[in-house]
């Protein structure tokens, strides 16, 4: 049976409705932060243990390697670069993780307050509702930022690259921040249809998943931004770029644009999830997606097929996916639980079972057939 329709969105948002009124429900009940010392790995846990797997590319595999407890709840925001890992949370600020094994573990915090996180093998940048600090990214204390900028509204995720930082500041548009000179504004835009969520980047362009407003990508020439396409996608939450193909996480699915020509993005796949797509990554040519409930696995093509599930550590009413990040050193897919930070291969040995048997996958198999964008 294929999920399509709006029979099928339907549900899916009443479902999404009453999971969301629960946590608020239960964040009201009980937001105190989570012990900090219970580190928890594949021995402590009702899970049996990973199998080996063979590479994602290959077999469209996942492995949960080891997760631990956070020393606050909440987690809204992961930055990782090889054996340092750092979370916001909402309930307690920034936290600082050695992810030199396969259990991470807390080092420092929760310390500063935090709405988004970004580093590299330099540096870290932290995001406040008004503000963003950068420091030094191998800091053993958080103490005395090397620099500041101001946002023009609250952060609602960042990105390092090549000595620049991109930041999406929601209502208040995105902006390019030069490193090397203390977070001098380069670039930025915003507008009454801004709603910057996050921003993939490539020379001379920057793609916004800018909420209600969808994909839309802006050129820079001689200091100049100029917007030069508009994507509807609804709402545009997260993207991920590799091989001119970009890939958006929509709260009801993932949606894949071929970006080769910026002027003119083209659909080439979209459709729904089982859960809820907050974030998105491309892992071996595929969509990883936190999907809230669980870590979806999709393939890019004409008609996308749900390759896999991986089900979420814990069965607690928190255990929800909200964010996750892809360890450029390492491959390992790192993610944001409410309360937990979890460790996922994405290239490992051996063999391991399909994460979901064939007839069960195409249930929640979907095509561009059963999309709003392929309706007459």
């Amino acid at each position: 049976m294929t999920m399509n329709g709006d029979g099928g969105r339907a549900g899916k948002r009443a479902r999404g409705a009453t999971v969301l009124l629960l946590v608020l429900a239960a964040c009201g009940a009980d937001a105190s932060p989570v012990d900090n010392g219970a580190v928890t790995g594949a021995q402590d846990v009702d899970l049996p243990e990973p199998a080996d797997c063979e590479a994602l590319e290959v077999n469209d595999r996942l492995r949960w390697t080891g997760g631990a407890a956070a020393s606050a709840s909440g987690l809204r925001s992961v930055a990782v670069h090889g054996a340092r890992g750092f979370t916001c949370a909402d309930d307690g600020g920034l936290t600082t993780w050695d992810l030199s094994g396969a259990v991470p573990v807390v080092v420092e915090g929760p310390a500063v307050p935090c709405r988004a996180v970004a580093t590299d093998a330099t540096w870290l940048a932290v995001a406040t509702d008004a503000e963003v600090a950068l420091y030094a990214a191998e800091a053993r204390v958080i103490a005395e930022p090397v620099a500041t900028w101001t946002s023009p509204g609250p952060v609602e995720s960042m990105t390092l690259a090549d000595e620049q930082l991109w930041v999406a500041a929601g209502e208040g548009g995105w902006a390019q921040l030069d490193l090397a000179a203390g977070l001098a504004e380069l670039h930025g835009f915003a507008d009454v249809a801004s709603d910057a969520r996050a921003v993939a980047v490539t020379e001379g362009l920057v793609h916004v998943a800018d909420g209600r407003a969808g994909v839309r990508t802006f050129a820079l020439e001689d200091g100049a931004v100029s917007l030069v396409a508009t994507t509807p996608v609804d709402p545009a939450l997260d993207v991920a770029l590799a091989d001119g193909v970009l890939a958006v996480a929509s709260l009801e699915g993932v949606t894949w644009l071929d970006v080769s020509d910026p002027s003119t993005p083209t659909v080439v796949g979209e459709g729904v999830t089982p859960g809820s797509a907050m974030a998105v990554e491309i892992v071996g040519g595929h969509a990883v997606i936190a999907d809230f409930e669980d870590i979806a696995i999709v393939s890019r093509e004409q008609e996308p097929r749900l390759l896999g599930v991986e089900p979420l550590v814990g069965d607690d009413l928190l255990d929800r996916a909200r964010a996750m990040a892809l360890d450029p050193v390492s491959g390992r897919l790192w993610v944001a639980q409410w309360d937990s930070l979890h460790a996922f291969d994405t290239a490992c040995d051996g063999a391991a079972p399909a994460l979901w048997p064939p007839d069960v996958r195409s249930t929640f198999a979907w095509s561009r057939r059963d999309s709003p964008a392929a309706s007459p």
